[in-house]
């Protein structure tokens, strides 16, 4: 019995885990990469992910929806799209305004 609800569950999961999608690349300012740990976050809709920038400015958020969604760093904002498959998004933090590399 306990197998079947098991069944159950990792086939209701699974479906939303193949069309969840990542969301990585590099941030870096007018001369360096912001100091590592600074907050990353992709909202979707309601849904909001968060990450952070790492080594050298590079940065992963795994999205579990797909389409148009906002990435934010330092209160700089630009849209990305998130798929199934792994999307890269290489950006220049120049102030508030984060422009696409």
């Amino acid at each position: 019995m306990k197998s079947k609800w098991l069944g159950l569950v990792l086939l209701l999961l699974l479906p939303g885990a193949a069309l969840a999608g990542n969301i990585y690349g590099t941030i870096m300012q007018v001369n360096a990469p912001p100091p590592q740990g600074t907050p990353v976050e992709v909202t979707c809709g309601s849904n909001r992910y968060r990450g952070s920038i790492g080594p050298g400015g590079s940065y992963s958020v795994y999205v579990r929806d797909n389409g148009a969604c906002t990435l934010t760093v330092s209160g700089a904002s630009q849209t990305v799209y998130s798929y199934p498959n792994p999307a890269q998004y290489d950006f220049v933090l120049n102030g508030n305004t984060l422009n696409r590399r």
